[in-house]
């Protein structure tokens, strides 16, 4: 059974995509955790933090002899479907720290400021906004499969309508004008169809150009940059190549490649790693072997501290 069967069949629950932890921002973050509270999402207990993040309590200013990384990415990074323990950046936390803190004699953090249906523009704006002020030594773009469709997200399009943030966005714009789409509600509502397609050929253009610009903040505030490539569970032959297509424009813009595919290249019935029959979420398995994996990755790429400290 495949997700929208079980929608026609009746099998999934009619809240089971709803929750009660989002507020709106007027911001071109738009949507995000209300802070310190729990609730049950898509089965599972989701905890956010007095921060508004969907991981553990950290504070503001690291601690010294702390080695601090920052995640942005969507429902897929903040573990939608699986325990607060579960997700795989809280995994590779905990692996870090057994594994390389003994040696190293520090505390290895991961910051986890996913958020459902984050775009590039969103992914942008939270490096900008929120996650700096944290001053993170290396700062984590996850993209999955479907990160191109979201440049020119119909939501975020009528949000930066509404809310007169596309001068924030000058490459959006450039792309918009020269597809010929103006920036009012209607110019979307009118055929979203349409006006869709005219903006697909703009998609990795711009991508390109708003990765460039998250790159260039975060060096700025001394933070290194990596691009992680998130395969999930759902992901098939014609949605992969986009992930080639994102890991050019990374090496383009210089920074190291986290290349997740082939993470489940041993399971051969892929929908054992969705949270239920009717949602391809990856459940608890899979963020495992995305932990593992990433864990590798992260110390191939010379990303975090592996020594101890040579005494002067």
């Amino acid at each position: 059974f495949n997700s929208e069967l079980w929608d026609v069949m009746g099998g999934k629950p009619p809240d089971w995509n709803v929750g009660d932890q989002g507020q709106a921002r007027t911001d071109a973050i738009r949507i995000e955790f209300v802070p310190s509270s729990t609730a049950v999402f898509k089965g599972a207990t989701r905890t956010i933090n007095s921060h508004g993040m969907r991981d553990r309590e950290y504070s503001v200013v690291p601690r010294p002899d702390t080695f601090r990384i920052a995640l942005v990415g969507t429902s897929h990074d903040t573990g939608a479907g699986v325990e607060d323990g579960e997700t795989y950046e809280n995994l590779v936390e905990d692996r870090l720290n057994a594994e390389l803190g003994p040696v190293t004699g520090l505390t290895y953090e991961i910051l986890n400021f996913s958020h459902g249906g984050y775009t590039a523009i969103q992914k942008l704006e939270t490096l900008r906004v929120k996650m700096l002020a944290f001053k993170p030594d290396l700062v984590i773009y996850a993209a999955a499969s479907n990160e191109l469709e979201g440049v020119f997200s119909p939501t975020m399009f009528r949000w930066l309508a509404q809310n007169d943030l596309f001068d924030q966005f000058p490459d959006v714009l450039d792309a918009m004008n020269r597809a010929g789409i103006g920036t009012e509600v209607e110019d979307f509502d009118s055929n979203e169809e349409a006006t869709s397609a005219k903006l697909r050929p703009y998609e990795e253009e711009v991508f390109a150009k708003l990765f460039r610009k998250f790159r260039d903040l975060a060096e700025r505030q001394e933070a290194q940059t990596a691009l992680l490539l998130l395969e999930i569970p759902d992901d098939t032959s014609q949605s992969l190549p986009v992930l080639e297509r994102l890991q050019a424009v990374g090496e383009k813009v210089g920074v190291p490649i986290l290349d997740l595919r082939g993470v489940f290249v041993g399971v051969s019935d892929r929908s054992t790693l969705w949270i239920t029959p009717y949602d391809s979420h990856t459940n608890a398995a899979g963020h495992q072997m995305i932990a593992d994996l990433l864990f590798e990755k992260v110390l191939l790429n010379d990303l975090v501290p592996t020594k101890a400290p040579v005494a002067n």
